[in-house]
C-alpha cells in the first residue's frame, strides 16, 4: 500500500475490529525486504511499518530519506492502538515472498486492541 494511505488504512483498522481479545487482525507483511526506495506497488512493506502504523492509527508516521520507517521506540502507542500479539514467517508463501534460496521472507502478524 502506498505509505500515504497507510495512516488512514490503520485508523479504519482499529474503527472495524471490535474490542474484544477474541477480535484479532490478521496481516500478511509483503514485501518486508524491498527497498524503499524502489516504490512501488507494491511498496515495501517492513514489519517496522505494520507497528509504528498500527501503534499510532491516523498519526503521520515520519519515515527517512530512503522512504524507510523511523521508529521511535519510546513514543507510547496512542489511544485506540493495537498491540502486535503474534509474528511469525509462515511455513511457506508465494514465490515472490521467497529469497534466493527459496527462504521465506513475508510475515504473518496478529493485532488486537489493547
Amino acid at each position: 500500500m502506498n505509505p500515504k494511505m497507510r495512516p488512514a488504512w490503520a485508523k479504519r483498522m482499529c474503527e472495524l475490529l471490535r474490542p474484544s481479545p477474541r477480535a484479532n487482525l490478521i496481516c500478511l507483511e509483503f514485501p518486508t525486504t524491498k527497498p524503499a526506495e524502489v516504490g512501488g506497488p507494491p511498496w515495501a512493506s517492513p514489519p517496522k511499518a505494520y507497528l509504528e502504523h498500527l501503534s499510532h492509527p491516523g498519526e503521520e508516521v515520519k519515515y527517512d530519506a530512503e522512504g524507510e520507517v523511523k521508529m521511535n521506540p519510546l513514543a507510547p502507542s496512542s489511544p485506540g492502538a493495537l498491540e502486535r500479539v503474534g509474528h511469525w514467517h509462515p511455513a511457506d508463501t508465494h514465490k515472490v515472498g521467497k529469497d534466493a534460496d527459496g527462504n521465506v521472507e513475508d510475515y504473518i502478524s496478529v493485532w488486537r486492541h489493547r
